[in-house]
């Protein structure tokens, strides 16, 4: 593996020249999983601001991701050099890449006050050069030469792929790379030994690449090659099997990023868990909720209901529920459907200042006056119709 110095590397690196900035609605690009807004720091250079596009279904921890294989980089660039200045001359060619922050949005623009966004300089004259399954403008060769040289420098352990960035004069500013690796280190979009032999079967050798170079002969695609970003996802999806599951409602994920206050009959949230709260309920007759498994993570379907059970939760109320596992092709679309910008960790009540949390000391919704409330409210009549209302709760 190539080994870094920090004083040799640095200068390869593209960082950015503020810690703080703006952006509106200018969209300067999409990905097959981001939308780039037009930004600028609070020094007046230009910036951009990527989110996770709506219905992705990851979460937005793919930023560290980004961000690791970017540092990782790094080094593997700073050789690259050295190789294309014995080959083309000193100056010929040079190569550097973003390297982006995780920042936090502060304002409270669209309801999204504290959603992580990735931060870097702006990059003119925006090119893709290849994907992380090999799809590849042959043109651009010398970034075909660098994704080859990768997996030589890293004695076959790694290729840097989806290579995109900006060429300006004889400087390419590269963005966004992914990392395919052996041990599958680097998040969702690195598609492991499968991925590695599915890029070098799609490359071949320009002008540029070194003969001696360790290569993959008879190299085969194991996954369809397209010129957008691949994840392995759904490996992790399919891999858990349905049934019946025993889970702590604070361990569950929200798939939406906010419910009504108001439920059926006009009955406020506070109102709804009050009623609730004031019967006995056995566990074993509640309608399951239904969940699905996504990145290590159970995320809920019924995201009202989840507020409910996490309020009785903190209440002291009940401390599981049994949920029904879904599986991942019955529910794709709706969970796209469904899926914000958040983590899940969190979800807003609406038109009000109340939010139900991953923890009781996360959440600001009242659950220390749920019993005294459900002492003055109008209680549902019997144990039967609050199991009933409590099936009757669905999305908004």
């Amino acid at each position: 593996m190539v080994e870094p110095d920090e004083t040799e590397t640095e200068m390869f690196a593209n960082r950015n020249s503020d810690t703080g900035a703006t952006f509106g609605d200018e969209m300067v690009g999409v990905g097959q999983y981001k939308k780039v807004l037009k930004a600028r720091y609070n020094n007046c250079r230009p910036a951009v601001a990527k989110f996770l596009k709506k219905g992705t279904t990851f979460s937005d921890e793919c930023f560290l991701y980004d961000v690791r294989s970017a540092e990782e980089a790094l080094p593997i660039i700073a050789e690259f050099q050295k190789y294309v200045d014995s080959v083309l001359g000193r100056g010929r060619v040079s190569l550097k890449i973003n390297i982006p922050e995780v920042w936090q949005q502060t304002s409270d623009v669209s309801g999204l006050k504290g959603q992580k966004v990735l931060v870097e300089p702006y990059i003119k004259d925006f090119k893709k050069f290849n994907s992380n399954t090999g799809a590849n403008d042959a043109q651009a060769a010398i970034a075909q030469t660098f994704s080859h040289f990768s997996y030589h420098a890293t004695d076959g352990q790694w290729l840097l792929c989806d290579l995109q960035g900006g060429l300006v004069g004889n400087t390419y500013t590269l963005t966004d790379i992914l990392i395919n690796s052996r041990d599958k280190r680097f998040g969702v979009t690195d598609l492991g030994v499968a991925g590695i032999e599915t890029f070098l079967s799609q490359h071949h050798c320009n002008q540029f690449c070194c003969s001696k170079w360790r290569g993959w002969k008879g190299a085969q695609a194991r996954i369809p090659v397209k010129m957008g970003s691949t994840t392995d996802e759904y490996n992790h999806m399919v891999t858990q099997p349905t049934g019946q599951i025993i889970l702590q409602p604070s361990t569950i994920r929200f798939t939406q990023d906010s419910i009504s206050n108001y439920f059926a009959g006009g009955k406020s949230l506070m109102e709804t868990v009050a009623e609730v709260a004031g019967k006995e309920l056995h566990k074993r007759d509640i309608l399951m909720m239904r969940v699905v498994y996504v990145n290590g993570y159970y995320h809920s379907l019924d995201n009202r209901r989840l507020a409910i059970f996490r309020i009785l939760e903190y209440c002291g109320i009940l401390s599981t529920i049994r949920c029904a596992k879904e599986p991942w092709h019955a529910v794709a679309e709706e969970y796209g459907r469904k899926k914000g910008y958040g983590d899940g960790e969190t979800i807003t009540i609406r038109r009000t200042p109340w939010k139900v949390g991953v923890s009781a000391n996360s959440t600001t919704f009242p659950y220390d006056r749920v019993n005294e409330y459900a002492h003055n409210a109008n209680a549902l009549p019997d144990d039967g119709t609050a199991l009933r209302f409590l099936a009757s709760i669905i999305d908004d």
